[in-house]
Formats: structure tokens, C-alpha cells, sequence
């Protein structure tokens, strides 16, 4: 679509592969998410069923705000289709699925951060987007590594 935005072609061209892969990683989060949130059972089973909850607003928010900044640059938001890893989709084991969650989270991050410092110097709103949807990422890493079981030795 045209725009007027002021970033040239290269620029919009390298934020473009950094918004599209974390699309794609906050649609599949998403869903992660709310599949953890419909089948989590157990003793933990509320604290663990809100947090997924929040996980999925957080991972909706974002991906809104990736879509748009596309958007913003002109282009089409075409998110690709992703299929869920099986051991996050079966929660038999609390602790192990919350560890798999917890990687999950890490991963995404990870990501979010790369595109962040990607986009940095060609692209900074689309720097700091990222960098406001990693803070969230991060912030639900942490409650749900606070709620991992520690052993106590």
C-alpha cells in the first residue's frame, strides 16, 4: 500500500522480516497459551489458568501492535500459519509444562530482542515496539518461573 511514511525502502524491507517472524511467534504464543489455559488441571490449577489468560492478553496485545506498525509502514499483515509443538498442547506433568512454557516465553524474548537491535539504528519505532512487547514477554517469564515448584534441598 503506499504511504508516506519517511523510512526508506531498504529500511522497511528490514523491519518487515523482523515484525512478520514476530507475528508469527505472538499469534503461535497465543495459542500456546490458551490451549495451556483450557486443559491446565491439577493443585495449581487456578493461579496457573489465570496466568495463561494473561499470558494471552499479553501475547494479543502485542501481536496488534506488530500488526499495525506493518501497517504503518505500508505493508500487507500476512501472519503464516503455525502448528503447535505436541508436548506444549498435552499438560500431564504441571511442573515439566510449565518449564516447556517457560522456554517458550524465553524463546520469544530472545526473538523480540533480536529484531529490537535489527531494527535499531534503520528503524527505531519499530526497535522500540518490539522492545515494549519484550518487556511484557519478560515480565510473564518471570511469573511463570516464579511459579515453578523449587526443591528444596
Amino acid at each position: 500500500m503506499p504511504t508516506n511514511n519517511p523510512l526508506q525502502a531498504e529500511a522497511i524491507e528490514n523491519s518487515m522480516t523482523y515484525l512478520t517472524k514476530s507475528l508469527n511467534l505472538l499469534l503461535w504464543l497465543q495459542l500456546v497459551a490458551k490451549t495451556s489455559h483450557w486443559n491446565i488441571r491439577g493443585i495449581l490449577f487456578l493461579p496457573q489458568h489465570r496466568l495463561y489468560d494473561e499470558i494471552f492478553d499479553i501475547a494479543v496485545k502485542g501481536t496488534d501492535l506488530v500488526a499495525e506498525r506493518i501497517a504503518q509502514l505500508g505493508e500487507v499483515v500476512v501472519p503464516e500459519t503455525t502448528s503447535l509443538p505436541e508436548e506444549l498442547t498435552t499438560v500431564n506433568d504441571i511442573p515439566t509444562h510449565m518449564t516447556q512454557m517457560v522456554s517458550a516465553l524465553s524463546d520469544v524474548s530472545q526473538q523480540l530482542r533480536e529484531g529490537a537491535k535489527g531494527t535499531e539504528d534503520s528503524d527505531p519505532f519499530t526497535a522500540d515496539t518490539l522492545i515494549e512487547i519484550g518487556r511484557d514477554i519478560d515480565k510473564m517469564l518471570w511469573f511463570m518461573e516464579s511459579h515453578i515448584p523449587q526443591k528444596v534441598t
